[in-house]
Parts: C-alpha cells; structure tokens; sequence
C-alpha cells in the first residue's frame, strides 16, 4: 500500500476464512477503505482502497 498512489484499489485474493475478520480489521486500523468483498466458490476477494486524504489515526480507537 505504501507505493500505491492515493485513490487507487488493491483486490486481494485470499482462501483462509478468517479473511473475512482479518481485512475489515485492518483496513480499520490502518486507515483504507475496504470497498466490497465478495466469493467465488473458496475464494475471497476483497478491493481496498488507500483513501486520498490520509486518515488520522486515534492509537485506542475501537472497531465497528
């Protein structure tokens, strides 16, 4: 994400389940924009996005 320039998409193509957790987590913590997951049979796609304007970030911040 570091070389992306702001505003473009990353798909991610992952088979372990637990994806489904782990993506939201930390697209949250990291400040991107998770912009829609899907599946195909056992594959997960999610597409994030590194947001134009950087996110401030509050260290304790909670989830959901």
């Amino acid at each position: 994400m570091r070389r992306m320039s702001p505003g473009e998409t990353l798909t991610v193509l992952a088979t372990d389940p637990v994806a489904t957790i782990d993506f939201p987590y930390y697209c949250h913590h990291a400040g991107l924009e998770l912009v829609s997951t899907s599946r195909q049979a056992q594959v997960l796609r999610f597409a994030i996005r590194k947001p134009v304007a950087p996110v401030l970030l509050v260290p304790d911040r909670p989830i959901g």
